[in-house]
């Protein structure tokens, strides 16, 4: 197994239908196109500007594809020039754990040594965030970004370390994943138990907010127009959108991840 971190991102795709449907209170279908859009490229230049690893060690897993069959030219949803065709791949089927599983043990067959999978719904992640995960996955099985909502936005694992360990190391993945109720404020805590149980050592990051509300996207809003550096093409988006609509500030929520 070489030295090398493979950087996964877990998103749908734009031209699917049913995109983040809690904003539709603020957000017409067109509008949350384009912001899934703008999260995936500023995630994804946040990704690559972390130097963590070579460009092609960079994927992107969609829920379905990225562009319509037949592709329509040009896309109405560009993704960074930099990014080969070969970074696109669909998803497993199953919940969320069972496709995650999946990308990980491909990381495996691919002989990556660690693997860092985040999702599209923070777009405030940052090269910062993920030289972190980086460094605390040096000593330790498992890296948790939590996210305020009891979710998580990044997972990192050592997978030289997993290897190493006791038991059969893909038996012990799924496990990690093993009764997690998704889309629900337990996940991160469930997951981080699991981890406990198999006897990894489990090693946090800062907190984030995933964007998932219209609450969620006014603090976002606001975030960015004092730093719009964070998410460029999220805040160029924002600032160009009729809209949000005024809504109040998202009261703080607690995170039990740890």
């Amino acid at each position: 197994m070489n030295e090398t971190t493979q950087l996964l991102l877990f998103t749908r795709s734009p031209f699917e239908s049913g995109i983040k449907t809690r904003l539709a209170e603020c957000c017409s279908e067109a509008d949350r196109k384009g912001l899934l859009h703008a999260f995936v490229w500023d995630t994804l230049e946040s990704l690559r500007n972390s130097q963590l690893t070579d460009d092609h060690a960079i994927r992107v897993l969609t829920a379905s594809n990225w562009q319509p069959d037949p592709p329509s030219e040009p896309s109405s949803f560009p993704l960074p020039s930099w990014l080969g065709p070969a970074a696109l791949k669909l998803q497993a089927d199953g919940n969320l754990g069972e496709r995650q599983v999946a990308g990980i043990l491909t990381a495996v067959q691919d002989g990556f040594s660690r693997i860092i999978i985040v999702g599209s719904d923070s777009p405030t992640l940052s090269p910062r965030h993920l030289h972190l995960a980086a460094e605390r996955l040096a000593q330790a099985e498992l890296v948790v970004g939590p996210a305020d909502d009891g979710g998580y936005y990044l997972l990192g694992l050592n997978l030289r370390r997993i290897q190493a360990g006791e038991g059969d190391p893909e038996t012990n993945l799924r496990h990690l994943f093993l009764h997690i109720h998704w889309s629900t404020d337990t996940v991160c805590q469930k997951l981080t138990a699991n981890a406990q149980v198999l006897g990894w050592q489990a090693r946090f990051l800062p907190e984030l907010y995933d964007v998932d509300t219209c609450r969620d996207l006014q603090r976002l809003a606001q975030d960015l127009r004092i730093a719009p550096g964070t998410a460029p093409q999220t805040a160029a988006f924002l600032e160009n959108l009729r809209g949000p609509k005024k809504v109040p500030t998202a009261p703080r929520r607690f995170n039990r991840c740890h």
